[in-house]
């Protein structure tokens, strides 16, 4: 895992590969910016506990929810119950679990998306559970 300092932050890489995902210890607030698809659960699971200790994650920042990005928030929810901070353009995908995927950047993973899509999409319901949403104003 990669780890970055400054005088008030300290960023440590959770996952690092195709899907990237940080935790963030600002002061002793704790923020996960994105949970990685569902396949990577245990590597995230273990390397966030490993990180936090007695602590709490106080934060969940989602960049966007693509399952590759939020496919395991309804787990970190239900185990850390941190408010959750995305653009507000999102908050129906995630109430829902209907995100939209990405079509690929080709006719092949174009294809897989349109056949295979739907399985990918079925961890990030959020309708049983109580969501604080902090809005952003723009993607950065």
């Amino acid at each position: 895992m990669g780890q970055w300092k400054t005088l008030n932050c300290e960023v440590n890489q959770v996952l690092k590969g195709i899907n990237n995902s940080f935790l963030v210890n600002s002061n002793g607030n704790y923020i996960l910016v994105d949970t990685g698809p569902k396949r990577s659960w245990k590597k995230i699971k273990s390397n966030i506990e490993e990180l936090l200790g007695e602590n709490k994650l106080s934060y969940l920042i989602l960049t966007h929810t693509h399952f590759d990005h939020a496919e395991n928030i309804a787990k970190i929810k239900k185990l850390h119950n941190p408010k959750i901070i995305v653009h507000k353009s999102e908050e129906e995908y995630l109430k829902h679990g209907n995100s939209p995927l990405p079509k690929g950047s080709n006719l092949v993973t174009g294809f897989i998306m349109d056949v295979f899509g739907k399985k990918f999409n079925q961890d990030t319901n959020m309708n049983q559970s109580t969501l604080t949403f902090l809005w952003m104003k723009s993607m950065t």
